[in-house]
């Protein structure tokens, strides 16, 4: 994982967030491995990538947004190319979709 400058309490924080976050839980089979690809800060906003494509035939990625402040997810993205691969879908992980 990458987390260039990032103290151990601001990596705990953000990546905890997604973690107990239900749109995360939403998406976990999807993924590669959990330990997120990528965490990083900017302005106050935490972000975390993962790599999906480990349940299904097509490749993802996923990236969550976390209020530092807050400690909270603020968004919940994935993205996965179209079917030429020429461009990139992006869609709104829902926590709706977590089965019950």
């Amino acid at each position: 994982m990458a987390a260039w400058g990032l103290d151990a309490d601001d990596l705990k924080a953000v990546v905890g967030a997604v973690k107990r976050a239900p749109a995360y839980r939403a998406i976990c089979r999807e993924l590669q491995v959990r330990c997120p690809r990528d965490v990083w800060i900017e302005d106050g906003m935490g972000f975390v990538h993962f790599d999906g494509g480990g349940a299904g035939p097509v490749p993802a990625w996923f990236v969550f947004a976390v209020d530092v402040g807050a400690r909270e997810v603020v968004a919940a993205k994935r993205l996965e190319p179209d079917d030429k691969g020429h461009e990139i879908r992006i869609m709104e992980i829902y926590a709706a979709s977590v089965p019950a």
